[in-house]
């Protein structure tokens, strides 16, 4: 493609002249670019941000030699391009990665913390005097009703209730210390 303005001296490139690079030039970059990119979208932008770049740089250009400037100048953008997306997407990658780590910790850590609560209470059941120990663990170990350990141990049902739930407040106590000292 030989047209008047390949490879012309232009020292200075006013308005005009760069109107004339543009509508030269763009419709080819813009078809170079859609063949490198496979997408149109991008090798438009790509093609503007050429432009553009150009017209603020118009002093530092050399004109002379427009065409080759122009080819090398989308070159590198479009490997600046994937360059980019390679290093968005090894971030995106390794923000994935901590975010399942952090996801793994926190899993580990809900674990530990819910073994050290087991082992607390477990702490405060032992706690208790051994005949309201015996009964806390009739109602949540062996999981019987207030009326079954009443008459297994020959008491009555509302001794049962108000033994477990004095053994609750103890436990609870030990947990709240627990906690407050530990926070």
């Amino acid at each position: 493609m030989k047209n008047n303005l390949n490879d012309t001296a232009v020292d200075k490139l006013n308005p005009s002249c760069f109107k004339g690079v543009y509508d030269t030039y763009w419709p080819v970059l813009y078809l170079h670019a859609c063949k490198m990119l496979q997408d149109e979208d991008e090798a438009k932008d790509i093609v503007q941000d050429l432009f553009i770049h150009i017209w603020e740089n118009k002093e530092q250009i050399n004109f002379s030699q427009i065409r080759p400037y122009l080819y090398v100048s989308l070159r590198n953008r479009i490997i600046n391009r994937y360059a980019h997306a390679k290093v968005k997407d090894r971030y995106i990658d390794s923000i994935k990665h901590l975010s399942d780590h952090l996801q793994l910790h926190h899993h580990v850590e809900e674990a530990l913390l819910y073994k050290e609560l087991e082992k607390n209470i477990e702490e405060g059941i032992n706690l208790l005097p051994e005949r309201m120990q015996e009964i806390f663990r009739m109602s949540r170990d062996a999981q019987l009703s207030h009326s079954e350990i009443a008459e297994h141990l020959n008491i009555s049902p509302h001794t049962v209730k108000k033994t477990i739930n004095r053994a609750l407040k103890v436990i609870r106590s030990k947990i709240s210390l627990l906690t407050i000292l530990f926070s």
